[in-house]
């Protein structure tokens, strides 16, 4: 997937960078996954506290989502790589 927002700037990754995903792992915590939302797909920091599960930005103008009490949201992957292009 090619990134649309700057919502995971502070760890590396820009606009329109390239993002591979792995569908075949279920996601850990601290894992930076792609999910669809809002018929986008975005990408985000997966934690899971006890079954609430939260997908958080590494940029401050942008809110976490609980995916727990939003619907319409699925992980779709696993962030494995990116291709930042110059």
């Amino acid at each position: 997937m090619r990134t649309v927002s700057d919502a995971m700037i502070s760890i590396g990754i820009f606009i329109g960078d390239l993002v591979v995903v792995d569908r075949s792992i279920t996601p850990e915590n601290g894992q930076v996954v792609v999910a669809t939302y809002g018929g986008e797909l975005i990408i985000r920091r997966y934690y899971n506290d006890n079954g609430i599960i939260l997908l958080l930005p590494e940029n401050d103008n942008y809110t976490s989502i609980n995916v727990t009490t939003t619907p319409g949201i699925v992980i779709w992957g696993i962030a494995t790589a990116v291709i930042h292009k110059f």
